[in-house]
């Protein structure tokens, strides 16, 4: 039963909850009337970071698996070159709005964040 409830949280609930926060901050770049709004970079932005928080999670609490691995591959290698597209795009524009400015920083931040999750998921397979 437990196997069942980490499974759900990992494979349901957290991409589940990762598009609840992608269409609350769509909706208030919506209502808050930005100019030339980056749907489309922040749903990468999503997808990317949310895609590192799967692989922590499942290198921490559940089986590695074949998918797994493609999930790391396409964090590892497209992922990084994505993220610096976004920023690269948004470098110049960053002062639209406060929204861009987060793109901005969340395109040069992936390289960090990619760091540290394969730190952690180091960290992790060291422990099992």
């Amino acid at each position: 039963m437990q196997e069942m409830v980490v499974f759900c949280a990992i494979h349901l609930a957290l991409p589940l909850l990762g598009l609840a926060c992608y269409l609350y901050v769509a909706r208030g770049m919506l209502y808050k009337h930005v100019v030339d709004p980056p749907y489309a970079s922040v749903f990468l932005l999503f997808v990317m970071y949310g895609g590192l928080l799967l692989i922590i999670s499942t290198a921490a609490f559940w089986e590695w698996s074949g998918m797994a691995s493609i999930g790391l591959a396409f964090n590892v290698v497209i992922a990084p070159v994505i993220a610096g597209l976004i920023a690269w795009r948004y470098r110049n524009s960053k002062q639209a709005s406060p929204y861009h400015l987060a793109v901005y920083r969340g395109g040069i931040g992936y390289f960090l964040a990619l760091v540290l999750a394969l730190a952690v998921m180091g960290l992790a397979s060291l422990e099992n």
